[in-house]
């Protein structure tokens, strides 16, 4: 999807965004940290590399910045995860790698 010039002040007033996930890689304990612009339903869910979810977060959530935490006992193993977060109409992904 390409913004026409006509976007450029919705653009400007903030999307939601999915922060890069603190560390990563991580051992015992992940930082997962989210923005949305205005308060909304938020559906969070961690994946496993062939899609099974593992965890799942959701609830009504206030504009700005939110933070949960991922503990290691949350996941199946060693590997790699996917956290996709879903919030106003838009889903962002990004990788997470758990090495003990």
């Amino acid at each position: 999807y390409m913004a026409e010039l006509t976007d450029t002040e919705e653009l400007t007033k903030g999307q939601a965004r999915l922060l890069p996930i603190q560390p990563n890689p991580f051992q015992d304990q992940a930082m997962i940290q989210f923005y949305i612009p205005e308060a909304s339903n938020i559906h969070l869910q961690v994946q496993d590399v062939s899609g099974k979810v593992v965890k799942t977060i959701t609830g009504n959530y206030a504009a700005g910045s939110h933070q949960m935490r991922l503990m290691s006992e949350d996941l199946n193993g060693p590997g790699m995860y996917y956290v996709v977060l879903q919030a106003q109409d838009a889903t962002m992904t990004r990788k997470l790698i758990f090495q003990p």
